[in-house]
Order: C-alpha cells, then sequence, then structure tokens
C-alpha cells in the first residue's frame, strides 16, 4: 500500500496535516487566491476529499481541479 504524496505550491509536504498548515498561512494572506487540486489518477478519491476540505476548512472559495486529457 503506498503512502499518499504531497505538495503546495511545488513543494512537498511530510503529511496532510502539513498540508492543512501550508494552507491556513495562505489563507491568512487572501482566502478568494484559487486553489487548483491536481490529483494523480491512482490517488484514491478519499484523499483528494481530504484535501479539497482542508481547503474548504481553512477558509478558500475558489476551490477548481485541474483535468488531464
Amino acid at each position: 500500500n503506498k503512502r499518499p504524496a504531497w505538495s503546495v505550491n511545488g513543494q512537498l509536504a511530510e503529511s496532510l496535516t502539513e498540508v492543512r498548515e501550508r494552507l491556513a498561512v495562505v489563507a491568512d494572506i487572501k482566502t478568494d487566491s484559487p486553489v487548483i487540486l491536481h490529483p494523480d489518477e491512482s490517488v484514491p478519491v478519499g484523499n483528494v476529499i481530504d484535501v479539497y476540505d482542508a481547503t474548504r476548512l481553512a477558509g478558500f472559495t475558489q476551490i477548481q481541479f485541474a483535468i488531464a486529457e
């Protein structure tokens, strides 16, 4: 079972907790910054929802998903 990997603004994060912390820092500056989630196809939907929920809880209002062609 492979462990998920995250990055925020191109920098690796060690855990979902670290992702939440980084999102909180950005949200303190500007919650209307657009957030684009770009999950790999192999990422379980539950992990994607966890990160989406983290962006909402941080206060972001513009959350989009990148679509690979």
